[in-house]
């Protein structure tokens, strides 16, 4: 009887230190940067080596306009962070189109990949989304590159007040290669800080705000 009971204890034991590791690998996020209005977190992420991070901020600017800046896909490349390459290779409309990505990690500058990129957004909501999914293509399969496995993203962006959005942008990819994972993930945590100044700087266009304004029929200021 009183082994019985050992082993009951034992058992429970072991499954509450296993619950916990649990909660841990999938819940707390830790803050490893905070700078220029930018914060930046980041996680273990369930069955990968690799973690998740997210970044997220505030900026003054009115959410017609971030529209005029999601809908410039052509321009993800002057803003997109750790970016040595970012091109449309076919678009479906303003919401839907496939994209050939060259990483610049400074300990990985040899993976490519092509992602299929998609938005949604309601102006009268003030809400919108873009989300970054890789797939299978043999879109420039031979350049000599190594294929990322896997990557997705997504960017949400909300209208906060009249004049300022929200903005959260998450990110979990599988490199591929041989470089041990703890190196990838130190010279990763860039890059969704590098993206959120990006996109907080060009964003700022005349042109969106000119676009904006026409669409919908006002002015839209820049903030000095």
């Amino acid at each position: 009887m009183k082994s019985r009971i050992i082993c009951c204890k034992i058992l429970l034991l072991v499954v509450f230190i296993s619950l916990q590791g649990f909660a841990g690998d999938n819940g707390t996020w830790k803050m490893i940067k905070d700078a220029r209005g930018v914060k930046v977190y980041s996680r273990p992420y369930p069955g990968s080596d690799y973690k998740e991070l997210y970044a997220d901020g505030y900026e003054v600017v009115p959410f017609e306009v971030g529209v005029e800046f999601v809908k410039d896909c052509d321009a993800y490349h002057e803003w997109y962070g750790m970016c040595k390459e970012l091109y449309v290779i076919k678009k479906y409309s303003e919401r839907e189109y496939d994209m050939y990505f060259v990483l610049d990690v400074p300990v990985v500058t040899d993976r490519d990949l092509v992602v299929k990129v998609k938005s949604w957004w309601d102006i009268e909501k003030g809400d919108g989304w873009v989300t970054i999914d890789s797939m299978k293509s043999d879109y420039k399969k031979d350049s000599g590159c190594v294929r990322m496995p896997e990557m997705h993203g997504k960017f949400t962006f909300k209208r906060y007040e009249n004049d300022k959005i929200y903005v959260k942008y998450w990110l979990h990819a599988e490199m591929g290669g041989s470089l041990p994972a703890w190196v990838v993930n130190i010279a990763a945590t860039n890059h969704p800080f590098l993206t959120a100044v990006g996109a907080k700087r060009n964003v700022h266009k005349k042109q969106y705000f000119e676009q904006a304004g026409r669409i919908h029929g006002k002015q839209f200021v820049q903030a000095e």
